[in-house]
């Protein structure tokens, strides 16, 4: 996967991964994970530098495409 084309992993990434998930439950859980800690915000982390490709900004479009407001952190 490390030496696939941007293209390639995006098409990858969404048909074995994105696609077999559903953005609610995902959220419902990150939100119970959240609450149970006493958070009011979370974070998707990844190594690449913010802007930078990567599975993060893939999990946020696909979140945001639902609706839900994923932001990029900038430091």
């Amino acid at each position: 996967m490390l030496r696939m084309g941007e293209k390639e992993y995006v098409k990858m990434f969404e048909g074995r991964i994105l696609a077999k998930l559903n953005q609610d439950e995902i959220v419902r859980k990150i939100e119970g994970i959240a609450k149970r800690h006493r958070m009011d915000k979370v974070a998707l982390c990844c190594f690449e530098k913010p802007g930078e490709f990567c599975h993060r900004r893939l999990v946020a479009e696909w979140l945001n495409d639902k609706g839900y407001k994923i932001e990029e952190f900038r430091f």
